[in-house]
């Protein structure tokens, strides 16, 4: 799993245009980012977060059509509590283009222009990495699978993830209490590997009509919205917002 790192934060942005202009345009920022699932204003809900989360804009900066909000969010990431998330205007209204935790100036050269992104958030980045424009964090809730979701979670595990070679692997599994469609598989592995597949993720699965379905894998957190609210967070503790 990839560790977060540290970021020094701007904590004070200028503000260009009188403050009149700047407060007319607050309700419609403020709107497009609870709209927004690039947005923490779009995860206010506590299923998200397992409590009831203190989600806020603290800071908000205008540069001609671009605008840039600071939105803090409840997270166990030191120094990452902060997201920055850049909106423009046009003649619909306010739309979020970029977004990133940690600092302004990790955003996207590409998402305004230099000069803007220089006055805003004190500079741009060109690293095309798709680093998390922010990350839910809460408690995992989950509970131990029966003796029939092991043999079929197993089956189907064995089948679609290691095709057979899972002689070296000990399968550790949970079922989502905010929805028991869903179960997490992980996987543990032990001498002697043989002919087995070694990896370091962990897989989702849906329970269907016709039994459990493979959503996939990952060896970093899951997309918070790869499924229903809170049920990624509810079986990994964690999950990430990623660009559009």
């Amino acid at each position: 799993m990839r560790t977060f790192a540290l970021f020094a934060v701007v904590t004070h942005l200028p503000v260009a245009g009188c403050g009149g202009s700047h407060q007319s345009q607050e309700a419609g920022i403020d709107a497009a980012l609870r709209q927004s699932p690039n947005s923490y204003l779009h995860y206010q809900a506590p299923i998200w977060w397992g409590t009831r989360p203190n989600i806020h804009r603290t800071s908000l900066a205008l540069d001609g059509k671009y605008a840039l909000a600071g939105i803090s969010a409840p997270t166990t990431h030191p120094g990452e509590r902060k997201q920055w998330v850049l909106l423009a205007r046009s003649d619909q209204g306010w739309r979020v283009v970029g977004d990133i935790l940690g600092r302004a100036a990790a955003l996207r050269c590409t998402d305004a222009t230099k000069q803007t992104l220089e006055r805003m958030a004190g500079g741009c980045t060109h690293d095309s990495a798709d680093w998390p424009g922010g990350a839910i964090v809460g408690p995992r809730e989950e509970r131990a699978p029966t003796s029939s979701e092991v043999a079929s979670l197993t089956r189907v595990a064995r089948r679609v993830v290691f095709r057979g070679h899972d002689s070296c692997v000990t399968y550790v599994i949970g079922i989502s209490k905010v929805d028991q469609r869903f179960a997490r598989v992980a996987y543990e592995f032990h001498k002697p590997y043989g002919n087995c597949r070694v990896g370091n993720g962990e897989s989702l699965f849906k329970r269907t009509a016709s039994g459990w379905v493979h959503l996939g894998d990952a060896s970093e957190p899951f997309p918070c919205a790869y499924a229903p609210a809170g049920v990624v967070r509810s079986l990994l503790g964690e999950c990430w917002l990623f660009a559009r």
